[in-house]
């Protein structure tokens, strides 16, 4: 990406009073940021309703944080990296910040709402739509109150380009890339951090978090329907034609992760690892939690130690042993085969997409109107100079699932609620 984003902060210069360098506090202020608390009551792929049964979206950005931390600790220790000249080396805080924030976009419901909230923001005319990447972006950069005098977290230029897993807009994507980080109004921000125009590859940091991202999402998300039976690990080992089964639904359907060629030469490699995977024994005692969890920690160390970087200092990429990282999509492909598709998931899916747009719906016509009373407060200053979608998407992206939930019952009469009930948000 050419040379590391290093700059100082724009607004706030870093005082010599505290011990933090400056992007422990990056860290510390993503932590301690409202919209980070949000994420506990926000769906990972179950119901963030579920409680602690299930990975919300703040307890998977906590350990995708831990993960950055650790890999780029890693990969410091690591050749090519560990001769490099210090300014290009992966700063673990960088990393770990990154991975706090990469979330803090996402809107009730998890993906189901970001395609709805997508397909709304657009018919509204606002041509952005909405993208929770670039609404993670929009957060940091915008949306969160830190100090009166500016908006945003006022993070170091190299967190905030860590955040860039899409360093682009929505009409900059090439190829079949559906994804992008950053809003037209944020462009500026993203002009500042890549003066030059934007490279198209992410930061190190960036690369890093990502592949923590999927990490995480492969193993952690895995462990609670791996915990709750909803993976049949048993009839996968015992079972040719269950295997074989999966196998060919997923070589017909490859989501572009991996193709048929790859999935049937890796084979042997996923049979292995169902082997390795202890059988789920519902009230398993002492020995038998012991037993996964110590598997868990084994499935991680293997796929951080099989990570490397490849290219020069100035234009890194991140890569993964082809085995492992093969492993690693059919680990993920196990809760999309068995959770994410399962119908009873769609039916909830479809209530909650209908949520989603009668609450953009309501504000769309609140911010048109300028309702101030009904806006939430934090939201009341973006009356004016905010395009009414975005500010809609804003608001309805700041839910958690229940508060959604409830404010839609009330305002479609499905559940008045009391006079005495407070605001969700």
């Amino acid at each position: 990406m050419g040379t590391p984003v290093s700059r100082p902060r724009i607004h706030r210069p870093d005082s010599g009073e505290d011990q933090r360098d400056p992007f422990a506090r990056d860290h510390d202020r993503v932590l301690y940021a409202w919209e980070f608390r949000r994420l506990a009551s926000v769906t990972q792929v179950a119901s963030g309703a579920e409680g602690h049964v299930f990975h919300n979206r703040l307890t998977h950005s906590i350990k995708v944080s831990q993960l950055a931390r650790r890999i780029a600790e890693y990969l410091r220790q690591q050749d090519p990296v560990s001769a490099w000249p210090s300014k290009y080396k992966p700063i673990p805080e960088c990393a770990a910040a990154a991975g706090l924030a990469h979330d803090l976009g996402h809107p009730p419901f998890g993906h189901i709402a970001e395609k709805e909230l997508d397909r709304c923001v657009q018919a509204a005319e606002e041509p952005d739509g909405f993208e929770g990447n670039a609404q993670s972006f929009r957060i940091v950069t915008r949306l969160c109150a830190h100090r009166k005098g500016y908006f945003g977290l006022d993070l170091m230029p190299r967190t905030l380009d860590a955040l860039l897993k899409y360093p682009w807009q929505r009409h900059e994507r090439s190829g079949d890339t559906k994804k992008f980080g950053v809003y037209s109004t944020e462009a500026e921000v993203l002009a500042a951090l890549r003066p030059s125009g934007p490279p198209r590859s992410p930061s190190l940091e960036a690369q890093i978090m990502d592949v923590a991202d999927d990490i995480a999402y492969a193993v952690h998300d895995l462990e609670d329907f791996w915990r709750a039976g909803l993976i049949p690990i048993g009839a996968l080992r015992s079972s040719e034609a269950d295997f074989e089964g999966f196998v060919e639904t997923w070589k017909r359907d490859p989501d572009g992760k991996l193709d048929a060629t790859e999935i049937d030469k890796n084979v042997g490699a996923f049979r292995s690892l169902l082997l390795m995977m202890p059988l789920p024994l519902p009230g398993g005692g002492f020995k038998e939690q012991a037993s996964l969890n110590n598997t868990l920690s084994v499935l991680i160390g293997t796929f951080v130690r099989a990570i490397s970087v490849d290219g020069p200092p100035h234009s890194p990429t991140i890569k993964m042993d082809p085995v492992k990282r093969a492993e690693l999509r059919f680990l993920q492909r196990l809760t999309w085969h068995y959770v994410i598709q399962n119908p009873r998931l769609a039916t909830q899916q479809k209530g909650q997409a209908r949520v989603v747009e009668e609450l953009f719906l309501y504000y769309l016509d609140l911010t048109k109107g300028g309702r101030a009373d009904l806006v939430p407060s934090r939201f009341r200053h973006q009356l004016d100079g905010t395009p009414p979608a975005r500010l809609a998407a804003d608001i309805v992206a700041s839910f958690g699932d229940s508060g959604a939930a409830t404010l839609a019952g009330r305002i479609t009469g499905a559940n008045l609620g009391s006079v005495l009930d407070h605001p969700p948000v």
